[in-house]
């Protein structure tokens, strides 16, 4: 099951944005054989808000700094260290994972160049457009 809110103003007028995603997932696995059947099947919550100011001072060159906070919890997880005798694999433990994180973007995009060519005698367009964008990204999680 998922659940998406839309990117909306955090309040009325607010140059703040905010939107979030959730999800519930029950993943079923179980490996069987004649003499051993093995439940591997878990489940996962995820939840991940974030918030978002644009800075438009010229409508040429922007900047999008958004801040994203991300929490996932597993039902079950591996222990690396102990090997399970039956599978020759990784144990899987009932002991419950949790991790959460947050990640800091900046999205910096312009000067932004246009240019646009009249081809009136063309037969496949009167007019051609062509948009010179550069962007740079930096991210921090």
């Amino acid at each position: 099951m998922s659940l998406t809110r839309g990117e909306r103003p955090l309040f009325t007028g607010s140059p703040v944005f905010f939107s979030t995603t959730a999800e519930y997932a029950q993943l079923l696995r179980r490996d069987a054989t004649p003499d051993l059947t093995i439940d591997k099947g878990q489940g996962r919550v995820d939840v991940a808000p974030q918030v978002r100011y644009p800075f438009k001072k010229w409508q040429w060159f922007t900047v999008n700094s958004s801040l994203a906070f991300r929490e996932t919890w597993y039902s079950k997880s591996q222990d690396p260290t102990v090997t399970d005798p039956a599978t020759n694999q990784p144990a899987l433990l009932s002991t419950a994972l949790n991790r959460h994180y947050f990640t800091m973007t900046a999205s910096v995009v312009g000067p932004v160049f246009n240019r646009i060519w009249n081809t009136p005698d063309n037969g496949y367009a009167e007019k051609f457009k062509h948009t010179v964008e550069p962007f740079a990204t930096v991210q921090r999680t």
